[in-house]
């Protein structure tokens, strides 16, 4: 298979599942939980919760950003800073924006 098949395929796939990703979007509620999400689909990694972050992306406090990660990860969308779903993950970098 070809980069470029693989690509729609994986564009087929996100497609598919983009109204129940819609659906588990529309059900966090903290605009602060959605751009954290976004920053995690954008770097792709598990990232250290530290002050150098915080003022990276312009988020609140360390408290606040551990209380939206253990929201996030209660919600089992998140696990150890990251986005598990890879499908989840994908759809937010292409479907969503900072």
């Amino acid at each position: 298979m070809d980069i470029g098949t693989a690509k729609k395929a994986l564009g087929n796939i996100i497609s598919s599942l983009n109204s129940g990703f819609e659906i588990i979007w529309m059900g966090i509620r903290s605009e602060y939980q959605r751009k954290l999400l976004l920053i995690m689909a954008m770097e792709d990694r598990h990232f250290t919760t530290n002050t150098e972050f915080i003022e990276k992306y312009g988020l609140k406090t360390l408290a606040h950003l551990r209380k939206a990660t253990e929201s996030l990860e209660k919600r089992g969308l998140i696990y150890q800073n990251r986005i598990e779903d890879f499908f989840f993950r994908e759809w937010i970098r292409r479907e969503k924006s900072i």
